[in-house]
């Protein structure tokens, strides 16, 4: 039998609730479509959205023999700056759909995917110390947050808050420590080695 609770990924002895696992994508739709959202108004604006992140076609089912409806095709939306996917098909879809003022944060993603597969934005040393493609250096990361702040004031959407940037700076400082640590223990190694 199905249950719709699942153990969390990270959290050990916790389940996750999953109340709509059983139903299809089409299920989804077809309640949003027939019944109002408890808080009042309408679905309009989400079935927009998911309409203008697939360019415009967003198709409704009624049965099982009715082609896709809207959302379980293409369009998806997790994190706008995942760099693991070639393309945001979704982000595209919105500006196609003529969501225009969107293109900046299509561009600092492009910008984004390109700086870290570029080796002279990153790290020599892994987190965990070892030799091998790391994070981001310091200048790339102040370079990145400088860009998206640019992109914030540019598309007039609180896309990072000051509280965030306090708590970046934070681990960069972290960081900073940590590698200062790396740094005086590697010397000390080959201080010894040569004695």
């Amino acid at each position: 039998p199905s249950t719709r609770l699942s153990p969390h990924n990270d959290v050990s002895g916790c389940s996750v609730f999953q109340p709509i696992i059983e139903l299809t994508a089409e299920d989804v739709w077809l309640v949003l479509q027939t019944r109002q959202p408890p808080w009042g108004g309408t679905h309009d604006r989400l079935v927009a959205l998911y309409r203008d992140a697939q360019g415009g076609e967003c198709p409704f089912v009624t049965s099982l023999e009715d082609a896709p409806s809207c959302g379980s095709s293409s369009a998806r939306f997790g994190c706008w700056t995942c760099t693991v996917v070639e393309k945001d098909l979704s982000l595209a879809g919105l500006i196609e759909a003529g969501h225009a003022n969107l293109q900046p944060l299509f561009d600092f993603r492009k910008r984004l995917k390109a700086v870290s597969a570029d080796p002279s934005h990153r790290s020599k040393t892994r987190r965990t110390g070892q030799h091998g493609l790391g994070p981001f250096t310091m200048e790339a990361r102040a370079m990145l947050l400088e860009e998206l702040l640019d992109v914030q004031a540019e598309v007039n959407l609180a896309l990072i808050s000051a509280d965030e940037i306090r708590r970046i700076r934070a681990w960069w400082d972290r960081d900073r420590a940590t590698n200062s640590v790396r740094r005086a223990r590697r010397l000390e190694a080959e201080l010894s080695e040569q004695v």
